[in-house]
């Protein structure tokens, strides 16, 4: 192994910091497949990749300066396997086998390192920094108490980065283990009993969406938006059908189809346009723009003869329990609902001559219109 140099330990230097980890991860030089370094731990440092065995006997050590480029293989291998690819400044070659999941996520922490380059950064040490700090009066002081500032921060920025990026590490582990557990629960296979299935798939539902899409997975932007409607439908159809009364504010499908991918989250703009596609993709769902520009996603079958029905039969109830009114406040609690969408619901009855407003300093309340019953 030409490339990677034989280093006594895993050990960090001065301001090195360690990145991203995966395993198991077998080391081949150009196309040759044959290698004695297979299945061992690899570590990205901010200087350096680091490759161990599983006996932690052999280290070996690439330093990132001399790597010119890192790309995934075109081709993967007979097992479907992926591979990176490192070229270095001196036109050699290096491909990294990376057995369970996880290489595209660290070619991504590997490219960034790269481009960093923090290598090149100048190290002070302590004497130097003080010397630096010297003076007299006011201004030392000052010297001195902005200096510890800019420690602090940093110190503050490079923990809370080490420890975002090794939580996003351990939320990808936990997404795959879950598409696993969710692939073996629907094969049928595993001795688990029918009232330990029924638990285990609540649980799995409750962890969100196992592998969510993705605009590398997807390959075009419009294949993105494409299958992101088609994951939002089938997250968000049963959802619809259990509460809200079949409609629920866009605003309220952004936080929870972003709370279940739980990682690559969805921008608002990617979830609009995907939303517009439910029309086009004929999905369970579909898109709906109230007169007030409110924007909500429903649920195919639902109407507004439907809505207005149900309203109705719920102020009917009121109104044979002595309450003459209805408020959106009252509506909300009733169904289960946001404020929001109880408020369009009265409108659109009012828009078809159903009710009648009173507008006070009280808020705003709906009665039934009494030129519809009695004549």
């Amino acid at each position: 192994m030409e490339l990677f140099k034989q280093t006594p330990s895993k050990a960090l230097f001065g301001t090195e910091e360690a990145l991203k980890e995966a395993s198991p991860v077998t080391l081949c030089e150009g196309d040759n497949s044959e290698t004695n370094f297979s299945n061992g731990y690899l570590t990205l440092t901010s200087h350096r990749l680091l490759w161990t065995d599983m006996a932690a006997i052999v280290v070996l050590s690439l330093e990132l300066k001399h790597i010119r480029s890192a790309y995934a293989d075109a081709v993967r291998t007979s097992e479907g396997l992926p591979r990176i690819v490192l070229e270095t400044k001196d036109a050699k070659s290096l491909k990294m086998l990376f057995t369970n999941y996880g290489s595209q996520v660290f070619l991504n922490y590997l490219l960034d390192a790269l481009k960093r380059r923090k290598w090149e950064i100048p190290t002070r040490d302590s004497k130097s920094t003080s010397q630096l700090t010297l003076g007299h009066g006011i201004s030392a002081i000052e010297k001195k108490i902005q200096l510890e500032s800019q420690t602090t921060e940093s110190s503050l920025q490079a923990a809370f980065t080490g420890d975002l990026n090794k939580l996003m590490s351990k939320a990808q582990e936990m997404v795959t283990l879950s598409k696993k557990l969710a692939e073996k629960i629907r094969e049928g296979k595993g001795s688990i009993s029918e009232d330990e299935t029924v638990e285990f798939k609540s649980v799995l539902l409750s962890m969100g969406i196992s592998n969510p899409v993705t605009r590398e997975t997807a390959g075009s932007e419009t294949g993105f938006h494409k299958k992101l409607a088609g994951e939002l439908a089938t997250f968000l159809e049963p959802v619809l059908r259990k509460e809200n009364g079949g409609t629920m504010s866009l605003a309220d499908v952004y936080c929870r189809v972003n709370r279940a991918r739980g990682v690559d989250m969805v921008s608002p703009d990617d979830l609009l346009v995907a939303c517009h596609q439910f029309d086009k993709l004929n999905l369970p769902v579909k898109l709906r723009t109230f007169e007030s520009g409110v924007n909500v996603v429903q649920l195919r079958e639902c109407s507004d003869e439907r809505a207005i029905s149900e309203t109705m039969d719920i102020l009917e109830s009121r109104l044979s329990g002595g309450q003459e009114s209805l408020t959106a406040e009252q509506l909300a609690a009733f169904i289960s609902i946001s404020v929001t969408l109880a408020r369009e619901r009265l409108l659109l009855c009012e828009s078809q001559g159903k009710l009648c407003r009173d507008e006070t300093v009280e808020g705003l309340r709906f009665f039934p219109n009494l030129f519809l019953t009695r004549t």
